[in-house]
């Protein structure tokens, strides 16, 4: 099963960058120059944190976090009303005694006020819930608390038998029951939730062919549907799960570490199959990768992104300096768990291709007003996760020249050339990550490199 949480705009992008952030002091220097350019391109990770709306689903991106209708617990207490004190009650004035009155006889066929029969006193207030999937998505947005998962669920299903086709329902429905999974506890006890998920998201996929080419979506599909093998592999249905994964790997699903290290795919890794379908998986993550990435470049518009500051060891570190090399410059924060996760990616890809010609900067917003304090959060970070190339504290003059920043993290790659070359929000998978890294290194190097 995978157990981390899927960041989804409906869970309250369950990792969380949606905190405000304090702005970090720089470490000193300044921006070398460049604009923003207004609607340049960019592609959106599966790990990052915006406000998306329900139809986006999984389309997340990693800001400091979307607004969600299923907002996290808090241990903030509600606020209580007002306490008034009990009025005091007013004397009450002599009153005469009462005089003897002869009752005058009632009208034949009538009986006393007291005696009404049962069916005419008024009728009860009928139930105020959502009447439909949406009045139920948008009430989910005036939560203050946590709501019983297993009541809204049951909404759900109620209110979709009336409108099958409702995708954003049926998609909210899928998260819901991802997290009932987890909640129950894992594959054993939650495997039914993830039946009930996959089941959901195959519903969506089919009837909305919009949807189903949203990467967003997709990549929340790939995770459902990897849960449903873990399930089905748990009830010893093993060539049924080998089909759920091999339906996961379509949608995106590339964690092939995950699929050859899960103690729930034991079993189906024992069939003969298995291992060919590794093999052609490999082949099919790189293929895609390489697809999706040549067609963000070609639709993406390049810009101009320059920084000089001092590290976070007090050296020199400026763009001009890597002149001629692809970079990435990675804008996180270690307050960020989408940033945190992605970060053995790039030290793996600093490994790999430093040496063929790619540089890796980090630009660091910490939640603290102290730059020593923030320094030495970076410091602790990198020291424990070994990375190796240099970060410093991000300014926000500099961060102002991304187009339309979004969110923790935004990863720019540069080319050869110096121009930002594609804009990722979120946090990408490593095959992602060496495709963009294997494209801009194959280029031809220009002549004369732009600073």
């Amino acid at each position: 099963m995978i157990r981390r949480l899927f960041p989804l705009c409906l869970v309250a992008a369950l990792w969380g960058c949606s905190q405000p952030v304090t702005p970090t002091p720089s470490t000193g220097g300044s921006s070398s120059g460049g604009s923003a350019q207004t609607g340049a391109g960019e592609s959106k990770g599966t790990e990052a944190v915006k406000e998306p709306s329900a139809v986006e689903v999984a389309e997340t991106s990693s800001k400091p976090e979307p607004k969600d209708p299923i907002p996290e617990p808090s241990d903030a207490t509600p606020a209580k009303p007002e306490e008034t004190a009990p009025a005091e009650p007013t004397p009450a004035e002599p009153k005469e005694e009462p005089k003897e009155a002869t009752p005058e006889p009632a009208p034949a066929g009538d009986k006393p006020e007291g005696d009404k029969p049962e069916g005419d006193k008024p009728e009860e207030p009928k139930d105020k819930g959502p009447k439909s999937v949406d009045e139920l998505l948008a009430s989910l947005q005036q939560l203050n608390a946590p709501p019983d998962l297993a009541d809204l669920s049951k909404k759900l299903e109620t209110l979709l038998a009336k409108e099958p086709e409702h995708a954003n329902g049926r998609l909210t429905l899928a998260n819901i029951e991802q997290l009932r999974g987890r909640q129950a506890g894992g594959t054993e006890s939650g495997k039914d939730h993830f039946l009930k998920s996959a089941e959901n998201v195959r519903i969506v996929m089919k009837q909305n062919a919009e949807l189903a080419e949203s990467p967003g979506v997709r990549g929340f599909a790939g995770m459902a549907l990897y849960n449903e093998a873990c399930a089905l592999a748990f009830d010893k249905k093993t060539a049924e799960s080998l089909a759920a994964l091999k339906e996961a790997v379509g949608y995106g699903f590339a964690d092939l570490k995950l699929m050859n290290s899960d103690e729930d795919l034991v079993a189906v890794r024992e069939l003969p199959e298995f291992a060919a379908f590794v093999e052609e998986t490999k082949k099919a993550i790189k293929e895609l990768n390489a697809k999706e990435v040549a067609k963000l470049m070609e639709t993406h518009e390049p810009f101009e992104f320059n920084f000089e500051l001092d590290d976070i060891n007090g050296k020199k570190v400026s763009k001009a300096e890597f002149a001629g090399k692809v970079m990435i410059v990675d804008i996180w924060g270690t307050w960020c768990p989408p940033c945190r996760a992605e970060i053995p990616h790039f030290v793996e890809l600093d490994k790999e291709f430093k040496e063929k010609g790619l540089q890796i900067v980090g630009l660091n917003r910490e939640q603290t007003e102290d730059n020593e304090a923030a320094v030495k959060l970076v410091k602790d970070f990198n020291e424990k996760q070994g990375v190796t190339y240099p970060c410093a504290l991000i300014t926000e003059e500099i961060m102002g020249q991304v187009p339309e920043f979004q969110g923790f993290p935004t990863t720019l790659f540069i080319d050869r050339a110096g121009k930002v070359r594609l804009k990722v929000v979120g946090a990408r998978g490593p095959e992602f990550l060496q495709a963009v890294v294997e494209l801009l290194l194959a280029e031809k190097a220009p002549e004369a490199a732009a600073n």
